[in-house]
């Protein structure tokens, strides 16, 4: 596990990178660790406002709060 960041308050998901195929740990709620490996199918290059998609899940999704 990497602890180095980038972290989601540092950076927007256009400035991170990625690249098709690529995948990375997504960690949501630090006290319950909630863990999501998410893995970049497509990247829409030059527009903006696109949606991401769930593209396929795996278990129970967390409560909110």
């Amino acid at each position: 596990m990497d602890f180095t960041g980038p972290y989601a308050n540092e950076v927007t998901i256009g400035e991170s990178g990625l690249y098709p195929g690529q995948r990375f740990l997504y960690l949501f709620d630090f006290g319950d660790e909630w863990e999501f490996q998410i893995e970049v199918v497509t990247i829409h290059e030059g527009k903006k406002n696109i949606k991401a998609a769930i593209v396929e899940t795996y278990g129970t999704a967390p409560e909110q709060y």
